[in-house]
């Protein structure tokens, strides 16, 4: 049997669950601060950048800065991703999984934004 879609209920509920606005808000929030640090910190190099540190073999990437840029690109794919799957996921009463996913979207955001001030520090 073929399930109808219905726009009405399940994502105003979405909305209103205070723990997938936190993360969706949230989310997206440190997604902005990832391109606008990236933009901000790096616009004004003009030379090459370190893009890339390795504990074992050291500097291992240099680059110039709009490549950084791919890191904010990628989180801001995983993050509408999950987004429009967690809300897929929540419509069909999968609460926990949708939580998982926009959990995991704000982690991964947290690891990008770490993975940029490392480089930015080592840079220094």
């Amino acid at each position: 049997m073929i399930k109808e879609f219905s726009h009405s209920r399940p994502l105003v509920n979405f909305w209103k669950d205070s723990r997938h606005r936190f993360l969706f808000l949230g989310s997206l929030a440190l997604n902005l601060f990832l391109f606008f640090y990236i933009f901000f910190v790096f616009s004004k190099e003009e030379g090459l950048i370190l893009l890339r540190y390795d504990l074992f073999s050291g500097v291992s990437v240099f680059g110039p800065w709009v490549r950084f840029l791919a890191l904010a690109l990628l989180g801001l794919l995983i993050f509408l991703v999950n987004s429009f799957l967690s809300s897929r996921f929540y419509e069909n009463k999968e609460f926990r999984l949708s939580f998982v996913l926009l959990g995991a979207s704000f982690l991964v955001q947290l690891i990008l934004i770490l993975h940029l001030l490392l480089i930015v520090f080592y840079q220094l």
